[in-house]
């Protein structure tokens, strides 16, 4: 009996739960189809940085689709590479919606499914890397990395630096990159030693400028002249020239200095001229200075550079200097006096050339025009007085006698006397013009 009740029991449960849940799919339905209820995205579903909230799966797919065409057709990717800039088409990127949308997730976001050409890749990348540089490229992390920043539709407002991505750590480790090495001049020592002490490392900060006046002005208790503070900034735009670095401003004296290699020099004049470059590349390198047996030594020190960048001195002239000679009343007749010695002129071209792994020359470029006009020698000579010309008395002689022999004509004569003293004080006074005129010559200075 009470099996059979138990049996009851358990039937009439199973009916009611049964019509539960009937009754539950088919009101549903039921209200579905009355009040026409949307199969829609709840909130926070997005792709990628696309938010389809509230849409259904169709206009949640037109959107996603027309924000990779937007994507894909605005700005290109940037690379650097040191001092290069290599753009990268997004054509190169290939976008699966199909399949992103078989992983979405409700009130979650999800990144696109995309993949990257790499034969697109490998044809873009050429333009600005060797088939060298290239090889050494971890392309599968770049690849990885590449796919990551499309499958949210990123825009990368800064280049990506590609030497990262170099096997073997070609984000190499720090070296020397060059040396200069001078003897310190004995009226600068002091100067240069002081610098060396305080200022013994520099950074050189990426994508900043470098000013030595405002080093200099920042610089606590250090106060040099103007002449050691130019040995020490051509020593460092001597380093400087060996790097890719663009030089901003640079000047030279008017003579060559005696101890500056000609093409080397970059002039400073406290608040007047300075000497500024500026890094290009997305690494910092550092300037590092020391004094060695009197001899200053600066280097660059840092992260190599994809090319090696030499110094060519090109169409270098001499301009011999002029005699220019002076005249003075106050010397002996002997005596010569060399007020300036003279110095001879300069000219000289100076390029920066690049060259690759290969030992290849890939760019030369003209990076300045030195020229040092010549100082002309200056010497003082006495001043002679010309002598007093003699053709005028004898014409005066010649012609009283001639004015003797006619003596019937009296009145002839005269009139011929005064004639001839006419015309002998015009020559007379023609020759003390001509007197005067070579006096003026020989104090006229020969340039």
């Amino acid at each position: 009996m009470k099996n059979v009740n138990g049996l009851k029991t358990f039937f009439i449960l199973f009916l009611c739960t049964l019509f539960l849940h009937v009754f539950s799919e088919v009101g549903v339905f039921a209200y579905e189809k009355m009040w026409k209820v949307r199969d829609v995205y709840p909130n926070g579903t997005e792709i990628a940085n696309v938010h389809v909230s509230g849409l259904e799966k169709e206009a949640a797919y037109r959107k996603v689709q027309a924000a990779v065409q937007q994507w894909q057709s605005g700005e290109p990717v940037r690379f650097s590479y040191y001092n290069q800039e290599i753009l990268l088409s997004k054509q190169v990127f290939s976008f699966d919606i199909q399949d992103t949308f078989s992983k979405i997730t409700s009130g979650k976001q999800i990144p696109l499914s995309v993949k990257v050409n790499t034969d697109l890749l490998y044809q873009e990348m050429g333009s600005g890397l060797t088939v060298g540089q290239w090889r050494k490229m971890d392309k599968k992390r770049l690849q990885e990395e590449l796919e990551a920043l499309a499958s949210v539709l990123q825009e990368n407002n800064e280049p990506i630096v590609l030497s990262s991505y170099m096997e073997n750590g070609e984000q190499k480790n720090e070296t020397v990159i060059y040396e200069a090495k001078h003897s310190i001049p004995a009226d600068v020592q002091t100067d240069v030693k002081n610098w060396a002490e305080q200022q013994n490392t520099l950074s050189i900060t990426s994508k900043e400028g470098f000013s030595f006046l405002e080093t200099l002005k920042k610089a606590e208790n250090l106060s040099i002249s103007n002449d050691g503070a130019t040995f020490i900034a051509s020593a460092i735009y001597e380093v400087i020239l060996h790097t890719n670095f663009d030089i901003v401003e640079r000047s030279i004296s008017p003579t060559k200095p005696t101890n500056i290699p000609l093409g080397y020099e970059a002039k400073i004049i406290q608040d007047e001229m300075d000497f500024r470059f500026y890094n290009l590349n997305p690494i910092s390198y550092r300037l590092v200075f020391k004094i060695e047996k009197d001899a200053l030594i600066v280097s660059m020190v840092g992260i190599p550079f994809p090319h090696q960048y030499n110094v060519q001195l090109k169409d270098e002239q001499r301009y011999k200097p002029r005699t220019v000679i002076q005249y003075s009343g106050q010397l002996l007749a002997d005596e010569t006096i060399t007020r300036e010695e003279g110095l001879e002129g300069y000219s000289i071209h100076v390029y920066r050339e690049a060259v690759d792994e290969e030992g290849k020359a890939v760019e030369s470029l003209l990076i300045g025009e030195d020229f040092y006009a010549p100082v002309h020698r200056i010497e003082v000579h006495p001043y002679v007085s010309p002598p007093q010309p003699e053709v005028a008395e004898e014409e005066s002689e010649g012609t009283v006698k001639e004015g003797t022999d006619n003596e019937k004509k009296q009145e002839e004569k005269t009139t011929g006397n005064d004639g001839n003293s006419s015309d002998n004080e015009g020559e007379t006074t023609k020759a003390e013009s001509s007197s005067s005129e070579q006096s003026q010559h020989t104090n006229k200075p020969n340039e």
